[in-house]
């Protein structure tokens, strides 16, 4: 438990992605997880938020409504 947290509270996730995947890996192994049992991202299902196209603003567009509706 004591290696756990430490690998937990000394690395840095947010750096060098083959040094986190590295400290993932042992802390895996030291819970007894199977790689294969992992889902991976891409394995993953859709959500609803995923099937949405973002909206794309016409800046010009809303621009000229603009000066449209004013009168210009």
């Amino acid at each position: 438990m004591e290696k756990a947290l430490e690998i937990v509270s000394e690395t840095c996730w947010d750096g060098d992605v083959e040094a986190t995947k590295l400290q993932k890996l042992e802390l895996y192994e030291m819970a007894g997880v199977e790689l294969g049992l992992l889902v991976k991202p891409r394995d993953k299902l859709p959500n609803k938020d995923s099937e949405k196209q973002p909206a794309t603003n016409d800046e010009n567009a809303s621009y000229s409504s603009l000066v449209g509706s004013t009168g210009f």
